[in-house]
């Protein structure tokens, strides 16, 4: 998708371990400005320990690791984080633009600036919720919940978004429609798209990371049943998409 060839995330010899047990050994890439990647592997296989070391919230126990040629943890502020699992008590009484504006990094005396909601008010335009601002989120759908989320993310304009696993609570065919969004976001940021699903490894991600302890990088056409079987070793769902995406009217 993108034209130039600028490193956002450099690993080299990258490992880490919780006390005497590997999670992940000897990991080696360069992710660069305005690619999708898709991230897939088993279960404990280290997608998700990858995304906290370029989060900067663990260190490396060895290697190195540079995000936009800093610490991960310096770097944090330029990174856009969708988690797996977003715990809300449905009783808290806070709307949408409310959850958006949470995303905004350094709000001024603890109130958010015209800039912020401005900033705000655009995200939400960027995932096709603006109508739904003053709403309450726990009225959302699942999906509509998990746009706002991206919203979130994308509030501060970070030149990195990494998604968690963001469909894992969403159904088969609102999840169809969230991929559109995400390669639609991917277009002006470097996307790392941590799934299960291999049906998101379409023809619009740039780039497959199949992570297993170590990781192994191949070519989005390469990834045959065999491949796929061979980095979970069980089976694994797979859906096809369709390469010509319209969000015009999406209505996840």
């Amino acid at each position: 998708m993108a034209q130039k060839r600028f490193p956002v995330v450099t690993a080299r010899n990258l490992s880490f371990a919780y006390d005497t047990a590997a999670v992940l050994q000897g990991v080696n890439f360069t992710a660069y400005a305005g690619e999708m990647i898709a991230v897939i592997g088993p279960n404990g296989g280290g997608k998700s320990t990858l995304i906290k070391l370029i989060l900067g919230l663990i260190e490396p126990t060895q290697g190195s690791l540079h995000v936009l040629g800093k610490r991960p943890s310096v770097a944090r502020g330029e990174i856009g984080y969708v988690p797996q699992y977003t715990h809300f008590d449905t009783r808290f009484p806070i709307s949408v633009r409310e959850v958006v504006l949470t995303g905004c990094t350094r709000p001024v005396f603890g109130r958010h600036t015209k800039a912020d909601k401005a900033a705000a008010a655009g995200a939400l335009e960027r995932v096709g919720l603006s109508d739904r601002a003053l709403d309450s989120f726990a009225e959302l759908s699942g999906g509509q919940q998990q746009r706002v989320l991206i919203a979130r993310a994308l509030v501060s304009d970070p030149s990195i978004l990494l998604l968690d696993e963001p469909t894992a609570n969403v159904d088969a065919f609102m999840s169809d429609r969230f991929l559109e969004l995400v390669v639609n976001l991917a277009t002006d940021r470097t996307v790392f798209f941590v799934t299960h699903d291999t049906g998101y490894v379409s023809e619009e991600s740039d780039r497959v990371f199949c992570i297993n302890r170590s990781l192994v990088e191949h070519p989005v056409a390469a990834l045959r049943q065999d491949l796929v079987h061979a980095t979970y070793s069980q089976p694994v769902r797979k859906v096809l998409h369709n390469k010509h995406i319209d969000t015009t009217h999406m209505t996840l």
